[in-house]
């Protein structure tokens, strides 16, 4: 396989994945394997055990990791209650030193039934219930970038206004607000939405910070019907196709197979006036025909973008998430032809099998492993009365929180088996001393050398002159006999080739040279 390009492509620090092929120049006899994630075996890891928790928590929330090691948790809580609106819905707070205990630490910012020793953050505006608007998502981010202390951190929720459901005109209407707050405890919320429902866009909201391009993305859901990209609406009648006069014509959607939800992506500069959200990707006749896009995740991971996106299955009413990539943080495709990164578990077996979300935020790097924290439902969508998780040691009603883990770069790998592989890589710049890479040797060995623009190999830079990468390393140095480091080819235009046999090739950088 083949793909020529004139793009140099700088290589520093942040690595370089093989998801697809956009740095890879030609390639042979090698297989690109997406790898899931392995659930911690003592999952689930949080789950409700408090009153204004009832029976159900939910990662539609965050997890971010401090500079000084602290966890710290933003999720969703509250009762079932149809009456209690001031309760029903509430963003709750929790830290842990570990990543697997976790506290509820008593805030005394909001009264939950005349009390303050809770760790409420953040509950609907329902105005003491005068309004009926519950939370249906929340997602955080921590904004270093921002001169302003007081909007350090922001976040954006999904609230619907029960009282009048399908209507924008009015205080407080259904759909996307955001909040900022200087920690993350206090927050101030705008008092319109940023999306509204009746702008075809639905719950399921996503929060990005685009680190990269020092803006702000999100993630919503929206009604299209299919390619025609025309506007589809729940009003009180039912689903309406909304034609390009605004005009409204009753369908029956599961008649039609619109699969309805899909997922559409919008842009901020200032986290205050944003784009039109646009359709990320269709639904095309490579999904089968009882799926849907119900929500989706993105973060900027190393040289790229990465995210996670949830499969509703309509026959089952369970959720598996795909792995999505993208260059620009704007065009994005899904990976791996579409296998499956986070699996949904075994049905009315696990407590993972029935709905399920991923947290917000970008997966935490701890040593060498990538920490994933997803819910899920001990039920599958659409059911209102969660039936009982009683796996011992304890009983999980509802929803509860999991934690998955990764091998660091390890989303995607190219294998070789026993027949050597190759791959050239597009023209590059290093911008560093060492080259290093991530790859699984243990049954094999990899060499690489370096080639200038003409495909010549640059002198001490072979293969042959290449000492052997053996073993199982997320950091490997890659070595030649006769130069200690590749410092006086930074500024040159040059290409990277990798020959190995029985292994497993994640990523690339340069990094400086190491003094001791």
């Amino acid at each position: 396989m083949n793909s020529n390009s004139t793009t140099s492509f700088h290589v520093n620090t942040a690595r370089r994945l093989f998801v697809d092929d956009q740095i890879v120049g030609s390639r042979e006899n090698v297989t690109r394997v997406l790898h899931q994630v392995t659930k911690h075996p003592d999952n689930p890891i949080f789950f409700p055990c408090r009153a204004w928790e009832g029976i159900k928590i939910k990662l539609y929330g965050s997890v971010i990791r401090e500079d000084d090691g602290l966890f710290r948790m933003w999720y969703l809580a509250g009762n079932s209650d149809p009456e209690d609106y001031q309760n029903r819905s509430l963003i709750c707070y929790a830290v842990s030193d570990d990543g697997l205990n976790w506290q509820r630490p008593d805030l005394g910012l909001h009264e939950f039934k005349g009390h303050l020793a809770n760790n409420i953050v953040y509950r609907s505006h329902s105005d003491g219930g005068k309004r009926k608007a519950r939370i249906l998502d929340v997602s955080v981010i921590k904004d270093p970038l921002d001169p302003d202390p007081t909007r350090r951190y922001k976040l954006i929720n999904w609230q619907y206004n029960d009282d009048d459901y399908y209507s924008g005109d009015i205080p407080f209407p259904s759909g996307a607000y955001a909040a900022v707050s200087p920690d993350g405890l206090h927050w101030t919320e705008s008092p319109t939405p940023l999306f509204k429902f009746v702008e075809s866009i639905g719950d399921t909201v996503y929060l990005m910070h685009d680190t990269i391009r020092r803006r702000y993305i999100a993630f919503v859901k929206i009604f299209l019907d299919g390619d025609s990209k025309m506007r589809i609406q729940a009003t009180k009648d039912g689903w309406c196709r909304v034609d390009p006069q605004g005009n409204f014509h009753l369908v029956d959607a599961q008649a039609e197979n619109l699969r309805l939800r899909q997922r559409a992506i919008a842009f901020s500069e200032d986290f205050v006036t944003w784009s039109t959200p646009e359709l990320m990707f269709p639904i095309d006749e490579q999904d089968p025909p009882d799926v849907e896009h119900y929500k989706n995740n993105g973060f900027v991971y190393e040289s790229m973008y990465l995210g996670l996106l949830s499969i509703y299955h309509l026959s089952t009413g369970c959720q598996d998430f795909q792995l999505i990539s993208s260059h620009d943080g704007e065009h994005w495709d899904r990976a791996a032809d579409r296998a499956v990164f986070l699996p949904s578990g075994r049905p009315y077996r696990d407590w993972d099998f029935g709905t399920a979300s991923v947290a917000g935020s970008p997966p935490i790097l701890i040593g060498d492993e990538l920490w994933f924290y997803y819910d899920a439902q001990w039920n599958i969508h659409g059911q209102n009365s969660p039936n009982r998780y009683t796996a011992e040691p304890r009983g999980v009603a509802g929803y509860a929180i999991g934690l998955a883990k990764l091998r660091r770069d390890g989303f995607v790998s190219l294998d070789a088996g026993a027949e050597e592989a190759m791959v050239e890589t597009k023209p590059l710049i290093l911008e560093g001393d060492e080259l290093k890479i991530n790859a699984d040797c243990t049954h094999g060995e990899l060499r690489a050398e370096v080639v200038d623009a003409s495909g010549d190999v640059l002198a001490g830079l072979s293969r042959e002159d290449c000492i052997p990468v053996t073993g199982d390393s997320v950091g490997h140095a890659v070595q030649w006999q006769k130069a200690q480091s590749l410092s006086e080819l930074q500024r040159r235009e040059v290409r990277l080739r990798f020959y190995w046999q029985n292994g497993a090739l994640y990523s690339f950088w340069c990094e400086p040279t190491a003094v001791d």
